[in-house]
C-alpha cells in the first residue's frame, strides 16, 4: 500500500493523543494490506482482522481476545455507581492495563456505518 488509509480518533479530544498512540497505529499499518477493508475484495470479519493483529498487539502488551467463551473474552467496567461497584461493563477485544487502552474491532461496521465510540 502506498498511502496508508487508516485513521484514528482518541478521547478525550480536548488532549493531544497519548505517545503510545503512535506505536498502536503502527500495528495496523503494517497488517493494512491483509485488513484493510476498502482495499480488500472480500474483507475480512472483525475475528479475522483480531487474528491478523493478535501476535503485534500481545507484544505491545495488550490482552487479546483468545475466543468467544466466556473465559477468552475481555469484561472491562465502564462506569461505577455506588461503593465502587459497576454498574456498566462492556466486552472489549483487546486492552492494555498499564496505557489503560481498550480497542475494539468493528471490521468495516464501524466506518460504513459511521459507529465511533
Amino acid at each position: 500500500m502506498e498511502q496508508s488509509t487508516i485513521k484514528f480518533t482518541s478521547f478525550p479530544r480536548t488532549n493531544p493523543p497519548p505517545p503510545f498512540v503512535s506505536d498502536l497505529v503502527n500495528v495496523f499499518r503494517q497488517h493494512e494490506a491483509k485488513i484493510s477493508t476498502t482495499v480488500l475484495k472480500k474483507g475480512l470479519d472483525s475475528d479475522g482482522v483480531l487474528a491478523e493483529l493478535r501476535a503485534d498487539l500481545v507484544h505491545l502488551g495488550f490482552d487479546v481476545e483468545s475466543g468467544k467463551r466466556m473465559a477468552d473474552k475481555i469484561d472491562r467496567p465502564v462506569f461505577f455507581g455506588e461503593n465502587g461497584e459497576p454498574t456498566l461493563r462492556y466486552q472489549i477485544d483487546a486492552f492494555h492495563s498499564d496505557w489503560e487502552c481498550g480497542l475494539e474491532v468493528e471490521a468495516g461496521r464501524a466506518f460504513m456505518g459511521n459507529a465511533f465510540y
